[in-house]
C-alpha cells in the first residue's frame, strides 16, 4: 500500500472520528456542572436528543455499508447524546420534557 491510499484509507477517517469526538464530548462539562447544580440554568438540552438521533443514524448506516470509521466513531455520539439526555431531562421543564419525549419517540 502506498503513502497516499494509506492516508486516505485510514488517516483521515481517523482524523474526522477524533474530530467527531471532540464536538460529542464538548458538551460533556456543562451537563456535569448540571447535574452537580441541580439545574438546567441557561442549558438547552433539546440539541441532545438530535445528537443521540444522529449518532443512532449513522451507526446503522455504517453497519450498512461495513465502515467501521463511520459507525465506530458515532457510537461515542449515541452514547453521550442519551447521557446527556438522561442527565438533563430530569431538571428540565416539563414544556421541554415533553419535547424531548416527543422527539425520543417520533412523536412530532
Amino acid at each position: 500500500m502506498d503513502a497516499r491510499t494509506a492516508v486516505m484509507k485510514y488517516m483521515c477517517p481517523s482524523l474526522g472520528a477524533a474530530i467527531a469526538f471532540a464536538m460529542f464530548i464538548s458538551p460533556f462539562r456543562a451537563v456535569l456542572r448540571v447535574d452537580r447544580e441541580k439545574q438546567l440554568g441557561d442549558l438547552n438540552p433539546i440539541p441532545y436528543t438530535a445528537m443521540a438521533a444522529n449518532g443512532m443514524s449513522w451507526i446503522a448506516y455504517g453497519i450498512v455499508i461495513h465502515d467501521f470509521f463511520v459507525y465506530g466513531s458515532n457510537i461515542s455520539g449515541l452514547l453521550l447524546g442519551l447521557f446527556y439526555v438522561m442527565t438533563c431531562y430530569k431538571y428540565a421543564s416539563d414544556k421541554v420534557n415533553t419535547i424531548i419525549t416527543a422527539a425520543v419517540t417520533a412523536r412530532g
